[in-house]
């Protein structure tokens, strides 16, 4: 087979563009499509800039807002209807934009996104930008890279005409970071789409040539310890005790002897705070403590999460837990609050079949097969509370890069248009006409 290969043309005044060698195993339309897809990779990348030089912090709903908003207008040029669903106003959420194209050819299919990130409005890792192959900025994986994917590969179908007759749902919501709780309430709206879903594909990013099938579920625990205050100098002493700050530190080293290690097990102390007084917002993941060096605290908080792939595994992590912060230093008492955020979604052999369609289509693009990326590999995330309902799932097709959730977030920049090429020719092939799922 003759390879497929994008080769960056430089032109005296003119952008990179994207030409292709001749790739007989795809069909006409298959090679109109991923054409389409590599002419516009410079209006990708303009695009993915204005998007992620707008600070959507979960908490900055107007800047969430204003992503969604400036995105509506690129789904109805293409033939999608689209409208916000609200969540109730004392959940400080954005609420979740959604593309819809009814039809009834081929599957039924969902696609999901996220509008927001996990960088607060006052973060100074705050814009885009670019070095080479390299574009940095927060976001542009996780997941704005994601959805330029997702919106380019249907430009691309409905360049093609692919679109017509499709039924399409695009679910991009406002909190996937930081999810409105309760989620039953919160997530009752995707669950709605997915039950009148046969398929759906998650854009969050992935690193290059992989894909999933599962994720593992999250869980938030919530430890305070107390102890008694008093003089530094009698600290230990039968009257005073270990105070709250040693016993938050027995607690947290126990936990680490004590679930590091097992498969698919992973446990993250997110924050800690400690003094004679804590004050400690866990909506904002902000907090302020006071105290003195010579006085023995009385309170400490630490917050953090739990990730699992199975709900057995999560609650014999959770019995650990209550049995090490039931065993306290003299002169302390600690108390524990563990709530599921995310159930872990467990790889079925229809996901799995999918998986293998979505490698094949790699190959037949001249990219190589694509490698199965363990759910123990990656973090939770909004597929896990749809996919019970649906007939196949699979994760992380969106942009490639690494450093999510961090200042290094960063995006390899020719990934737009390969994720979008294989994204587009899989969805191609899902809206073939063939007998629906029940």
């Amino acid at each position: 087979m003759k390879a497929f290969r994008a080769v960056a043309v430089l032109c005296l005044g003119l952008l990179p563009v994207f030409a292709y060698a001749d790739t007989p195993t795809l069909s006409s339309t298959e090679k109109t499509i991923a054409d389409y897809i590599s002419a516009r990779s410079d209006e990708q990348l303009r695009l993915l800039e204005r998007l992620v030089n707008i600070n959507s912090g979960t908490q900055n709903v107007e800047g969430v807002r204003q992503v969604g908003e400036g995105l509506r207008p690129e789904f109805e040029s293409i033939g999608f209807k689209t409208h916000w669903v609200e969540l109730p106003p004392d959940m400080q959420r954005a609420g979740m934009l959604v593309a819809e194209r009814d039809g009834t050819r081929g599957q039924r299919l969902l696609l999901i996104g996220h509008l927001d990130t996990v960088f607060p409005k006052d973060s100074p890792f705050g814009r885009f930008e670019r070095r080479g192959n390299v574009a940095t900025g927060p976001g542009v994986i996780d997941d704005k890279g994601g959805i330029v994917v997702l919106l380019y590969a249907l430009k691309a179908l409905n360049a093609a005409q692919v679109l017509d007759e499709a039924q399409i749902t695009i679910a991009l919501t406002g909190d996937e970071e930081n999810s409105g709780k309760p989620t039953s309430i919160s997530r009752k709206p995707l669950i709605a789409l997915a039950k009148n879903s046969d398929v759906v594909l998650d854009f969050e990013p992935t690193i290059p040539g992989h894909a999933s099938t599962g994720r593992r579920g999250v869980a938030h625990w919530l430890i305070t310890t107390t102890g008694n205050e008093g003089h530094s100098s009698i600290i230990f002493s039968k009257g005073v005790g270990y105070g709250a700050v040693f016993e938050m530190a027995r607690i947290l080293d126990r936990m680490n002897n004590g679930l590091r290690g097992e498969h698919g097990l992973t446990l993250n102390p997110g924050i800690i705070l400690g003094g004679t007084q804590v004050d400690y917002d866990r909506i904002r993941g902000r907090g302020d403590s006071f105290g003195r060096t010579n006085i023995v605290a009385g309170t400490a908080i630490a917050h953090g999460d739990l990730r699992y792939l199975s709900n057995a595994q999560r609650e014999q992590a959770r019995q650990k837990l209550a049995e090490i912060t039931s065993r306290n230093l003299p002169g302390t008492s600690a108390s524990l609050e563990f709530t599921e955020v995310l159930p872990p979604m467990p790889t079925s052999a229809e996901s799995t079949g999918l998986f293998d369609r979505y490698s094949a289509i790699s190959e037949r693009l001249g990219y190589g097969k694509v490698e199965l990326l363990p759910a123990e590999r990656r973090g939770g995330g909004d597929i896990s509370f749809i996919a019970p309902y649906i007939s196949a799932g699979l994760v992380g097709i969106g942009a490639n890069g690494t450093g999510e959730h961090s200042p290094q977030e960063s995006l390899e920049v020719d990934s737009l248009v390969k994720q979008a090429q294989r994204a587009a020719l899989l969805m191609h092939e899902l809206l073939q006409p063939r007998e629906r799922a029940n």
